[in-house]
This record gives C-alpha cells, structure tokens and sequence, in this order.
C-alpha cells in the first residue's frame, strides 16, 4: 500500500478482486450485515476453528464467562480487528491504518480493534532492550 494524500491509501489489488467492487468502492452485491455475519461463522466453522474459547464479560457489577467454539466468535468486528492489528503489526503507521479502516484521526473506538500479540509486543520489547 501507499499513501497518496492524507485520507487516502492505495492497495493495489488484483482485477479479478477489482471486479467485485462498484465505482463507488462498495462490494456487489450489497449483503445485509447479519447474512455476512452467518456467511463468516460457516466458513471459519468448515474451516475447523473448533478450539474452545472463554469469553468473559461484564454484566451489571458481574463478570460473566461462557465457554464457545472459536468459529461461534467469528464476525465482521472481528475479522475488522483481525485486519486492523495485522496491519499495524506489519509495520504500517496508526494514522495509514486509521485512514484505510475508515476512522478519524481522533477516533476513540479504533482502539477497541487493536489486539496486538503477545508474541508482536515480545519482539518489539526485544528490539528497544537491544538498543
């Protein structure tokens, strides 16, 4: 990818993936959002993500933990924070990053994408105790 102004990045992609956008930049055909939803929960439960997962959250004054399968987790938020992180991870700055998913520059919620790996934060620790 490359930068070509403050708002915009350009990825360079193949025609084949060119062909399934509008001149506008939006997919085709317009799906609503629970259908992708379901369509991503399929492909990563064929796919065998079937690893047991807790998901603890707050409910009230209570934290909650319930136990799925990996793929039950799966949706368009989280391949967004999936794409979101591997970016940032690859080396591309916060600003490119924000740009290409679509948040302002002062975005509170970008942050809620982020969930860098341990193993990216061990070798960036890494790299500044070599120093």
């Amino acid at each position: 990818p490359h930068k070509t102004s403050r708002r915009e990045i350009v990825i360079p992609v193949s025609d084949r993936l060119a062909e399934c956008f509008n001149k506008e930049g939006k997919l085709l055909p317009e799906i609503s959002y629970n259908k992708l939803n379901r369509d991503v929960k399929n492909i990563f439960n064929k796919a065998g993500f079937h690893d047991m997962v807790v998901r603890k959250r707050k409910v009230g004054n209570n934290i909650v933990s319930t136990e799925h399968e990996m793929w039950e987790l799966m949706g368009i938020h989280r391949l967004r924070a999936c794409a979101i992180t591997g970016m940032l991870e690859s080396g591309l700055s916060e600003s490119d990053v924000k740009a290409f998913s679509g948040h302002s520059y002062s975005s509170k919620s970008f942050d809620r994408y982020v969930h860098l790996s341990t193993a990216h934060l061990d070798q960036v620790y890494q790299k500044y105790q070599n120093r």
